[in-house]
């Protein structure tokens, strides 16, 4: 097993030499120092989603962590961190991270028509800072007659010398 683990880091290496530094992601947005904190990414995934003016547009309930402020307001955005955990490890040191997120997209039968031009912009710009969609389900909630598309991305992070 510590030999699969070894050829990894070497890949990993050799990848990031024949990149110019960067690693696994677009322009090195996928690579972090030792000492930058591992919240790193929800810092990364707020700042994105807040930049982007169409979302902003589009979700007039607003894009929210964990919990809207104003549960009647529709369509809105709604993100959770599901993972953050050491991914991968070489000579018994993690050299990578994989962060998993939730983003739900609430509507209403009025405004429901939003929901795939929201869903669009959130896959573009999650695509854009490395993440890739791994699911994505489409719910009804029948108590407050909400409908609820919960789309789920991960990133995998590398970490810089490795």
């Amino acid at each position: 097993m510590g030999n699969l683990k070894n050829a990894a880091a070497t890949v990993h290496r050799k990848r990031r030499k024949r990149r110019g530094g960067s690693c696994c992601g677009i322009n090195g947005a996928n690579t972090y120092s030792a000492d930058q904190m591992t919240y790193s990414p929800k810092i990364e995934l707020v700042s994105t989603l807040n930049s982007s003016a169409l979302l902003k547009a589009l979700a007039s309930g607003g894009i929210h962590n964990l919990v809207a402020n104003d549960v009647s307001a529709f369509p809105r955005v709604v993100f959770s961190e599901i993972q953050d955990a050491d991914a991968d490890f070489a000579d018994n040191k993690v050299y990578s991270f994989e962060v998993r997120y939730q983003i739900s997209i609430f509507t209403q039968a009025s405004t429901r028509g939003k929901e795939t031009a929201i869903a669009a912009e959130i896959d573009k710009l999650m695509r854009e800072i490395g993440y890739s969609r791994y699911n994505s389900q489409d719910l009804y909630e029948t108590d407050t007659k909400v409908f609820h598309k919960a789309r789920r991305y991960k990133k995998t992070y590398y970490q810089e010398g490795k």
